[in-house]
């Protein structure tokens, strides 16, 4: 709501004053046939999705104030003659054998019900394959984990991890990558590592942390 006017004009909302506020909905498109409902959901939050402002605030909405427009496409005269969607069109799978089987998708939540934090994990694994046209072997890995104490909206931090691992012949390289984004108080703390190997040899091997102002973010 601090974006609610423009995405650069960041203003703070002011506890127990009414404001008339113009929400757009993005990346959303639906069609309704006659005589079904539309149910509206508003939260002050979507976690993991997206991370929660530094305090915790309780949000009232006066419906009877309150309006749902949607753009309402009329009927074109060329509606009868558009042709139908044809299927997707793709190139064909490429040739690959399977060493290792992939992990299944996993996606988990849980709750320590001691401190109260709750954890969203996904894991990702795609196995080893070869290609047989370039000889080539990969293996990649990846999992999001993302973690807050519902009472203490500070806590918030996600962190990624990616792995690939690539080898021929006598030939091996592998890279593996993490990103932590923390939501501190008054800063998004970000914490990056990156480690590659030649083999045996560690090639590359960084890491940063940095601090960027939540204003009001």
């Amino acid at each position: 709501l601090s974006h609610r006017h423009d995405d650069l004009a960041i203003q703070p909302m002011l506890a127990g004053k009414i404001e008339t506020i113009l929400l757009k909905l993005r990346c959303c498109g639906q069609r309704f046939e006659a005589g079904e409902r539309i149910r509206l959901a508003v939260a002050t939050s979507h976690w993991p999705i997206v991370f929660p402002m530094a305090e915790k605030a309780t949000l009232s909405i006066h419906c009877g104030a309150s309006r749902l427009i949607l753009p309402v496409r009329e009927a074109q005269p060329l509606d009868t003659k558009l042709a139908a969607f044809p299927g997707p069109e793709s190139a064909r799978p490429m040739e690959q054998k399977v060493l290792v089987e992939a992990e299944p998708f996993q996606r988990s939540v849980w709750t320590d019900h001691i401190t109260g934090l709750t954890v969203h994990q996904v894991l990702i694994d795609a196995g080893t394959i070869l290609q047989p046209h370039t000889g080539i072997t990969q293996s990649a890995r990846n999992v999001d984990r993302f973690s807050i104490n519902p009472d203490d909206p500070n806590s918030a931090e996600g962190t990624c991890t990616w792995e690939n691992t690539f080898s021929r012949d006598n030939w091996k390289a592998r890279i593996a990558v993490s990103a932590t984004v923390r939501a501190l108080r008054h800063v998004w703390r970000m914490e990056t590592y990156l480690i590659a190997h030649d083999g045996d040899e560690v090639v590359v091997e960084r890491s940063e942390v940095k601090e960027y102002p939540r204003d009001l973010n």
